[in-house]
């Protein structure tokens, strides 16, 4: 049985200043890594208000390079629920993976948000 630990750990909290509407702007972005990791983040949409309109997108990239769409969802207006978890994936160290924000209507709008990227032993 192969035993792994985590050999660096990078904590990210910080706030995406107000976005552009109609420009999809990168909030995480997780290159290859030295061994395989985990990434869990999280983004708050607290200040979403009428009128406004947020595509919020996974990608990851299977094949070390390309990325793809691995889940999108739209939110508008203000929200009830506005804290979004990206539940604790785990990658083999080649594989990439993103999240990006457009958003499309409304007034462009700061979002804080939150990562922890744990790395294991190669």
């Amino acid at each position: 049985m192969t035993s792994y630990s985590i050999t660096t750990k990078t904590d990210t909290k910080t706030v995406l200043a107000a976005v552009t509407i109609g420009v999809e702007t990168t909030v995480i972005d997780v290159p290859a890594q030295a061994a395989d990791y985990i990434i869990e983040s999280y983004i708050d949409l607290t200040n979403m208000a009428g009128g406004d309109t947020t595509n919020v997108t996974e990608y990851v990239g299977v094949d070390g390079s390309n990325l793809r769409v691995y889940q999108q969802v739209t939110y508008s207006g203000a929200q009830t629920a506005p804290i979004l978890r990206f539940h604790g994936k785990l990658f083999e160290k080649d594989l990439l993976y993103r999240i990006t924000i457009k958003q499309t209507a409304g007034t462009g709008r700061a979002y804080p948000y939150a990562s922890v990227l744990q790395v294991f032993n190669a």
